[in-house]
């Protein structure tokens, strides 16, 4: 409703709204619509606008989401699809695809270097997993992976980067 709306708008007495609906009218009561626009003002000047949806992204709080980036971490090794989209909550679709560029299906492992694609009413959202340890992105800590980090190491530093020299910080200090 339009009360329980505005009631969550925080603002300084400087600064004031407008709620317009699709016909470009003014409302100050009601139902708030999706499709409706936000509007802003400072000192009677409008700053900002903001299109109503009903889109909604929520992450599980034991996932690590990195928004800079577009990273998504503390996701457990060897986590299937399901588990992770358990994780997810959204009013969008959500598929998930393997480094290799294939879509995974729900008994499937994700690994370092799977995204998750979230396609919204505003939007797509790419995110790229990164699951410690997993180096190869297969979804298992394994002795590649070992080998995959000693020869960053000792051998090619440019052999990791990205989402994958993420996987490999075992300790988040940035040194590997």
């Amino acid at each position: 409703s339009y009360n329980t709306f505005v009631s969550n708008i925080i603002l300084s007495e400087l600064l004031s709204y407008k709620i317009i609906n699709n016909n470009g009218t003014e409302i100050t009561s009601g139902i708030i619509k999706e499709g409706y626009t936000l509007k802003i003002y400072y000192k009677d000047k409008e700053v900002e606008s903001f299109d109503i949806t009903n889109d909604y992204l929520y992450f599980d709080e034991s996932m690590d989401v990195n928004e800079s980036n577009k990273y998504l971490t503390n996701i457990i090794e060897g986590s299937t699809v399901t588990e992770v989209l358990n994780k997810i909550d959204t009013s969008g679709s959500v598929i998930i695809m393997s480094n290799k560029n294939k879509i995974l299906g729900n008994d499937d492992l994700v690994g370092t270097g799977s995204q998750v694609y979230i396609k919204l009413n505003t939007g797509l959202v790419i995110y790229e997993v990164s699951i410690l340890g997993d180096i190869d992105g297969d979804g298992q800590q394994k002795i590649q992976d070992i080998m995959k980090i000693a020869n960053y190491i000792y051998k090619d530093q440019n052999s990791l980067n990205g989402v994958y020299l993420e996987a490999a910080d075992f300790d988040g200090n940035g040194i590997y």
